[in-house]
């Protein structure tokens, strides 16, 4: 893969004969073999053979050279273009079912979640609207301070690893941008402006890529996943998903919100197929409001966004729910031992907290991925490896660790090295 792009940015640079017909060859798919080393691109993208991928990647004296950098800061202007369709489909065949270097991840995130006309559509909405509101800058609106309380909230409570000062500030300036942008506005909308500010960490709040690309997270990546109306459907649709995969499980999670009446859940029976609907779309509303932010480690639900903005799955739900099918399976021991409604709310909130990247990333390349692009030879060298261990492939649910992730630390005392009792036995 670092040759078809490497080659494609000398014949595009003019390197002569020797360069198309590198291209050329490569293209052929000659020579190329990105099972022994699938990342080795990552420096190229870093650093292309006519300029850098992004103006913030460059050194500071050469920000300023526009012939080095387009407009948008993120494709070189001689180099190679990783946002071509077919570059882009070599590279996510590279990395399918790999966590994404953090260069890579950038450029990806930005060419499927914004273009260059979108962004300057939303930078000519919001000036447009500041001035004829008269404000003082987009990021002050007459929601600000409910804003600013909706998300120290948030970062208080099911976001309170992330919260930092500057973090919380950016939300905000995010979210003020995007209500002056469109007029709309909603609590879980936090959860979706987190994985921006982690990806981009070098933009300002108010810059209006961040808005844009919000823009597209709500309207077309997670649309109504975080409403009841158009949510009990994707809640129904992984739990159709978890029955095609594991019939008894399914089974069990149908019996517990059929069967138990929980006040705290819903104030109406559960056996009418509405109120189900109602009860399943609570029950996986913090994992579609959130797109699984809130409920798995960072590293995790970064490696399911990657994989889903690689293959083009934000384009409609059927990924993402059956990632999030294959999420509950992993959890599945757990989930077979609680015996109501609200136990198994606390368990689906809870427990995928615990997994680690390696069981998400193995879950999601079996139920998600390998159905879909056949199977992945890196995944099944892993498996081969544990069966020659005498491991098998074993259950989902326990770490392959053996530490668990709740361990907590043991501190030294302040007598050090074990207290001063001498030798005692």
């Amino acid at each position: 893969a670092a040759r078809i792009i490497g080659s494609r940015a000398s014949a595009r640079t003019g390197d002569g004969d020797d360069g198309r017909s590198e291209s050329k060859g490569a293209e052929d798919g000659e020579g190329i073999d990105v099972e022994d080393n699938p990342l080795a691109l990552s420096g190229l993208l870093s650093f292309g053979r006519g300029g850098y991928v992004s103006a913030f990647d460059a050194p500071d004296e050469e920000k300023e050279e526009s012939e080095r950098v387009n407009e948008a800061g993120f494709v070189p202007a001689g180099g190679a273009d990783i946002t071509q369709p077919l570059l882009l489909r070599e590279l996510a065949s590279a990395v399918r079912g790999r966590s994404l270097p953090f260069n890579l991840r950038v450029t990806l995130w930005r060419s499927a979640l914004c273009d260059n006309d979108a962004v300057a559509a939303v930078d000519k909405q919001l000036q447009d609207t500041v001035a004829e509101r008269n404000m003082i800058s987009a990021s002050e609106t007459v929601l600000s301070d409910l804003i600013r309380r909706s998300t120290i909230l948030a970062y208080s409570e099911e976001l309170k690893s992330y919260r930092q000062t500057q973090v919380v500030n950016r939300t905000v300036e995010v979210l003020n941008c995007y209500y002056t942008y469109c007029s709309d506005n909603a609590p879980h909308y936090v959860t979706l402006v987190l994985p921006l500010l982690t990806v981009f960490p070098h933009l300002e709040g108010s810059d209006p890529q961040l808005v844009a690309m919000l823009h597209t997270l709500v309207t077309r990546c997670t649309r109504g996943l975080g409403s009841p109306k158009l949510g009990t459907p994707a809640a129904l649709r992984i739990l159709e998903r978890v029955a095609e995969l594991d019939v008894e499980l399914a089974d069990f999670i149908r019996s517990c919100l059929s069967g138990t009446l929980d006040a705290t859940l819903t104030g109406a029976s559960l056996l009418s197929g509405e109120s189900f609907g109602t009860a399943a779309w609570q029950l996986f509303s913090p994992w579609l409001e959130s797109a699984l932010v809130t409920v798995l480690r960072e590293e995790a639900w970064l490696f399911v966004w990657d994989q889903l903005i690689l293959h083009d799955g934000w384009s409609g739900p059927d990924m993402f729910l059956n990632a999030c099918a294959a999420l509950v399976l992993c959890v599945r021991d757990s989930i077979m031992k609680v015996r109501t409604v609200a136990g198994l709310q606390k368990a689906v909130v809870l427990l995928p907290k615990r997994l680690y990247t390696q069981q998400v990333r193995a879950a999601v390349c079996l139920h998600v991925l390998e159905p879909l692009y056949g199977p992945l030879p890196h995944m099944e060298r892993r498996r081969a490896a544990a069966a020659s261990r005498g491991s098998g492939s074993g259950s989902l649910s326990e770490p392959s660790r053996t530490s668990t992730p709740d361990r907590p630390r043991i501190t030294a005392g302040k007598g050090g090295g074990g207290g001063g009792g001498g030798g005692g036995g």
